[in-house]
């Protein structure tokens, strides 16, 4: 069945993520979508924003390639997480569970700054082997009334991201600023894919 299945292209993304696939579309890299099952309730907790991407990245990517054992494929996976500093260091802010979730969640990010790390890995079906890097930006938010945030939930948009906003749709207009890669903040960074794929000689 794996060998059917990369018929298309070598590159498989482990992702159901439409933003993910469209930054593929947009730098030219033909993939097939296979999306991962890896459990992410058992990362292991106490891990720092930037090991927590990049585990979940490299699990992403290696229950895909598991699948695809014996063939040539090359997954691509990606994992993003929001955070914001306190008293206890950096909190990390996921998917909301609801939209009063996400309606905290703003009124954390109005006004202020915070980072979004993404976890980029590829995986070799034939090996087995990953490569991850981690990625990094500042986003700041220009003040939000609690009109403006309550109707944003009420729009859906917030409800499938960490950090509950798009800043590829409609969150863009309570953006003030960005210090880093666009793509980064959607979920792939581009420009550190192509490296890495160029590098190992696959494209």
């Amino acid at each position: 069945m794996g060998a059917f299945f990369i018929i298309m292209s070598k590159f498989v993304l482990a992702s159901a993520s439409p933003r993910r696939r469209e930054i593929l579309d947009t730098i030219g890299i033909k993939y097939t979508v296979k999306v991962s099952d890896y459990d992410e309730s058992t990362t292991p907790a106490g891990l720092s924003p930037e090991e927590l991407v990049k585990f979940n990245a490299v699990c992403k990517g290696k229950a895909v390639a598991d699948e695809l054992r014996g063939t040539d494929a090359v997954v691509i996976s990606c994992d993003t997480v929001v955070t914001m500093p306190d008293q206890d260091g950096d909190r990390v802010l996921g998917k909301p569970v609801d939209e009063q979730d996400a309606i905290e969640t703003l009124s954390m990010l109005s006004g202020n700054t915070h980072r979004v790390y993404t976890g980029l890995a590829i995986t070799f079906a034939d090996t087995g082997e990953s490569i991850c890097c981690v990625d990094q930006a500042d986003v700041t938010f220009n003040v939000m009334s609690s009109e403006e945030i309550v109707w944003y939930v009420s729009t859906g948009e917030p409800m499938d991201k960490a950090g509950s906003y798009g800043i590829q749709g409609i969150g863009a207009r309570y953006i003030k600023g960005l210090n880093g890669n666009y793509h980064t903040v959607m979920g792939l960074p581009s420009g550190m894919l192509y490296g890495m794929l160029r590098d190992r000689g696959l494209l």
